[in-house]
């Protein structure tokens, strides 16, 4: 069977907690065989030796066996896009170590979608983007990146691999609400779902380590806000970014 949902997860430096995630997402899931996981993972992560074993040793999972990918990233938006680029499910979902989703997910995930009438006639031909709560941010940002497989191939990428990490989540979302504006994707705005983003930055019962720390360096920050302008010029005057 075809798996309908494609779970991306860029993991860095935190094998157990990854795998965590990945066992979570599948026993939350309504119909586990409708899952695929896909891991992308640097080829300069210390922990990677340890990750792969420890995948290996998981007992089967109930959806399909997981994948890993991977190359020489540096920093996690690349990453994610190498995930995407081997998915074959027709939603995609921006998976992460620190992620915990809902009680039935899948489903939950699909009746939001098939509930807006746009989207469920545009569903498998035409571009589809859906907006989550991470259970923390009330300003629109699109922390977890959602899409149907038509918008992937419509940008060309999941998340653009020009950006490091942060910043790539201002993009993702600022197009697909600019590309919904000018009746190009149907944007379904679903923040009744929350994929709870369980982040050192609004949760301090979560320790800062060694992956927070190089995602949200200096270095990505500069290279984000350069890119993000560059790319979205017209995102400072049109109202639609209402986060900073």
């Amino acid at each position: 069977m075809k798996p309908v949902f494609s779970l991306l997860h860029a993991t860095y430096g935190r094998p157990e907690k990854a795998i965590a995630a990945m066992k979570m997402a599948n026993e939350r899931a309504s119909q586990p065989g409708r899952v695929e996981h896909i891991f992308a993972c640097n080829a300069d992560d210390p922990t990677l030796v340890d990750f792969q074993m420890g995948l290996a040793a998981q007992a089967p999972l109930n959806g399909t066996s997981p994948f890993v990918v991977i190359g020489n990233f540096n920093g996690s938006a690349p990453a994610w896009n190498a995930a995407a680029n081997q998915s074959v499910g027709e939603v995609l979902i921006q998976m992460q170590d620190d992620l915990e989703l809902p009680d039935h997910w899948d489903s939950v995930l699909m009746k939001a979608i098939l509930a807006n009438r746009e989207a469920c006639l545009a569903l498998m031909v035409s571009p589809v983007f859906v907006r989550v709560s991470d259970g923390y941010r009330n300003d629109g940002i699109c922390c977890t990146a959602i899409m149907n497989r038509a918008r992937y191939l419509q940008q060309g990428e999941f998340l653009h691999p020009g950006y490091i990490s942060v910043f790539s989540d201002d993009d993702v979302t600022y197009r697909a609400l600019r590309d919904a504006r000018d009746g190009k994707c149907v944007f379904v705005d679903a923040r009744e779902i929350i994929f709870l983003h369980r982040h050192h930055y609004h949760d301090k019962t979560v320790p800062m380590d060694a992956t927070y720390e190089r995602e949200n360096s200096s270095e990505a920050y500069a290279v984000g806000s350069e890119l993000f302008h560059k790319r979205n010029p017209q995102a400072s005057t049109d109202g639609l970014r209402t986060w900073h």
